[in-house]
């Protein structure tokens, strides 16, 4: 895929298309940005930063890209850049060079992806992986056993491709998971430290999240025409009403699928924009056409065609310019949704999330849980939030941002921020943190809990009849 994505690297061999990308220099390094994609380049003495995509102050919603870099740029160490990219939020990645070292850092949950690969030599790093392998003209390398995967109707449509290690389709190709940074003079990941301290004050902590979460929305009206998307949801309730001042601005919209959960979703958001008068759209998606699945399948490695790639077709039939779509990906690591009795080796991992426990996967959680639980214990963390962040919204939950590029439409999550997201698995128990997003809901908008979360459906009572979650796991053996 070229929209919207970025390429980096040291060889001096390799060049891309001048028509479609911008080009930008750091020492040895190019980093060529396509021309859909901001790209913003800063430099201080010695230090040099390039910032791909937007970035955004929620303390400081005017702040543009160029104010921002230009703090940034001020930072004299990699620990004090990293302490003020904390409470930032956006989907950006950063080049930069400092003390005489280069590094790449993303946002928060990852959204602006990084696969990188160091060849000899030679670095090579992009949001796309079929970039990487289009520009160096480099076949698909591919093991065995993700071969068998790449065939299998299971993890393709109901795991919906998610890999459980550093590395996707290709075998060279890692992913630089959230939480981390890429030191490439070492080449070596790093998580980033916590810089969140605990507080006594919860009043004035859940005021200034409500601050953050509405001065996000307001710092992306200032750059995009909005479209917010409602759902029956908690996370799509919170940002509704972080939005509600906003709502001029904004376009709400619900997809209507055949499918039950989602025509939920319509029936709910049908109330809620009865009841605070919002300009709400509901949308009916179509079959993907042939002339979409051909573009789209030319644009990854193994294309996703899912149910909800109906999504990406309507938005980009729409041809629209200058749009962003507010998304609450991410915000049930707001609930703690994995129980952490089940985090206690590999094993019980891939029991929690149906997994196949053969040796592909047991070897890719071995190799992140060893260190994940390390970190959480020197920052008094749950495990099992460490792997939503960094495995599930990692290798998983970003994929779907990463398509939405094919429709030259830009997604943001207010959550997508660090010290937001930690200052509340920090300073909540797992109890609280069960019904945070409901006491913040009622501190910001009278009424928006009275109409219904998440309603029960037909298809949860016959769940419920047969034993569902017994049977399921009988379904993934014989797939």
């Amino acid at each position: 895929m070229k929209i919207n994505q970025y390429f980096i690297t040291n060889d001096a061999g390799v060049s891309i298309d001048e028509a479609d990308f911008s080009k930008y220099h750091v020492d040895d390094f190019r980093i060529f940005a396509h021309k859909n994609l901001k790209a913003n380049q800063f430099s201080k003495g010695n230090n040099k930063l390039v910032i791909l995509g937007d970035i955004f102050n929620p303390f400081n919603p005017e702040f543009s890209n160029n104010i921002i870099g230009n703090d940034l740029i001020q930072a004299n160490a990699l620990d004090a850049l990293l302490r003020s990219i904390d409470k930032l939020t956006g989907r950006f990645v950063m080049f930069v060079n400092i003390d005489s070292s280069y590094y790449v850092l993303s946002d928060f949950f990852g959204q602006r992806q990084v696969f990188y690969w160091f060849d000899d030599n030679h670095f090579y790093a992009s949001s796309s992986s079929k970039l990487v392998l289009d520009t160096l003209s480099l076949d698909l390398e591919i093991a065995e056993s993700k071969l068998a995967l790449s065939k299998s109707n299971y993890f393709l449509k109901i795991h919906e491709h998610w890999f459980l290690g550093e590395t996707d389709w290709d075998s060279r190709l890692k992913k630089l998971l959230p939480n981390h940074f890429l030191n490439i003079n070492q080449r070596t990941t790093k998580r980033i430290p916590m810089y969140v301290s605990h507080t006594s004050n919860k009043e004035g902590l859940e005021q200034e999240i409500l601050l953050m979460l509405k001065n996000s929305i307001e710092a992306y009206s200032k750059r995009y025409s909005l479209l917010l998307g409602l759902t029956s949801g908690y996370d799509s309730r919170l940002l509704l009403a972080s939005s509600i001042a906003l709502k001029r601005a904004v376009k709400y919209f619900t997809f209507n699928r055949n499918d039950t959960y989602v025509k939920r979703d319509v029936v709910i958001a049908k109330q809620l924009a009865k009841t605070y008068n919002l300009n709400h759209q509901e949308i009916e998606t179509t079959n993907l056409s042939q002339d979409f699945i051909k573009e789209f399948e030319s644009q990854f490695i193994i294309p996703r065609l899912l149910d909800k790639t109906k999504n990406i077709q309507w938005f980009r039939n729409q041809k629209l310019q200058d749009s962003a779509v507010v998304s609450g990906n991410g915000g049930a690591l707001i609930r703690s949704i994995y129980d952490e009795a089940n985090f206690k080796n590999s094993a019980s991992i891939c029991k929690t999330i149906e997994y196949e426990p053969c040796e592909l996967n047991l070897n890719a959680l071995d190799g992140w849980l060893y260190s994940a639980r390390r970190y959480a214990n020197e920052n008094n963390l749950l495990v099992s939030d460490l792997f939503y962040l960094e495995v599930r919204l990692g290798k998983w939950g970003n994929k779907m941002a990463h398509e939405m590029d094919v429709s030259s439409v830009e997604e943001f999550t207010p959550y997508n921020n660090r010290y937001l997201m930690c200052s509340i698995i920090l300073n909540y128990n797992k109890d609280e943190r069960k019904t945070i997003t409901l006491n913040l809901l009622e501190q910001s908008l009278e009424g928006i809990t009275a109409i219904p979360f998440n309603p029960k459906t037909w298809k949860d009572t016959i769940k419920k009849i047969i034993f569902y979650e017994y049977y399921k796991k009988w379904i993934q053996r014989i797939k």
